[in-house]
């Protein structure tokens, strides 16, 4: 949200309306993960295209909200400077 009174409120309705579901989602993920044998931390972007942790996203779910397919590619690819990823846009 904004500085606004608004704005706060709608982000802090929003997360917690949204934090059960996106823990389980990303418990589901790593289970996926693990199953697969993929150790690797696991980051998502934000909405400004930056990257933010697990924990974080789950915590604050709305910084997720409106990321885009552009944001997670370019975004996780540049950010963690490497050539070669695996970036999943939910």
């Amino acid at each position: 949200g904004g500085i606004g009174l608004i704005e706060r409120e709608d982000a802090a309705l929003l997360n917690s309306a949204l934090k059960k579901v996106i823990a389980q989602g990303f418990s589901h993920v790593e289970h996926i993960l693990q199953k697969l044998g993929i150790n690797a931390p696991l980051w998502l972007t934000q909405n400004n295209g930056s990257l933010l942790s697990l924990e974080e996203a789950i915590h604050f779910p709305i910084k997720t909200i409106g990321a885009g397919p552009t944001n997670s590619f370019m975004g996780a690819a540049r950010l963690c400077g490497i050539q070669e990823a695996i970036v999943v846009d939910m």
